[in-house]
C-alpha cells in the first residue's frame, strides 16, 4: 500500500490515486510560554491566550495541500486540534485539559505538504 520514497517522503496508493506526502516543517512548543524551542521551517510560535498558539512558517504552503499534525508532549489527559488555517504561512493550535477547558500544554506538531 505505501512506500518510502527518501527519508522524508511517504507515497500512498489508494484506488486509482497516487498522493505523496512531505515533510515541510517541524516544530516543538512549550505551553506556558508559547515559546519555539526547536523546529524547521517555521519563524515563530506565540502564546496568544490560555491554551492557543499561533504558529508561523518560513515559507508558505497553500492550505488545501498540507496536512498538520500536533501531538501532546505532556502525560496529562486532554484535547489539543488545529483551530484556524487562515493563511499559506500561518495556523492556530488550541490546546485543553480533559475537562475541556483552555490548558496550556507542551506540543509539537509537523506540517506535510500533500500532492497527487
Amino acid at each position: 500500500m505505501g512506500g518510502s520514497d527518501s527519508k522524508n517522503t511517504a507515497t500512498f496508493a489508494h484506488r486509482s490515486t497516487r498522493v505523496t506526502k512531505v515533510a515541510f516543517a517541524y516544530g516543538k512548543v512549550a505551553g506556558g510560554t508559547g515559546a519555539l524551542t526547536d523546529g524547521i521551517n517555521v519563524t515563530s510560535a506565540t502564546r496568544t491566550g490560555a491554551g492557543v498558539y499561533d504558529v508561523v512558517l518560513t515559507t508558505g504552503i497553500a492550505v488545501t495541500n498540507r496536512r498538520v499534525v500536533v501531538t501532546c508532549r505532556d502525560a496529562v489527559a486532554g484535547i489539543i486540534n488545529v483551530t484556524a488555517q487562515p493563511s499559506a504561512t500561518a495556523f492556530t493550535i488550541s490546546t485543553f485539559d480533559a475537562t475541556p477547558a483552555p490548558a496550556d500544554r507542551d506540543f509539537e506538531f509537523s506540517v506535510d505538504q500533500i500532492t497527487s
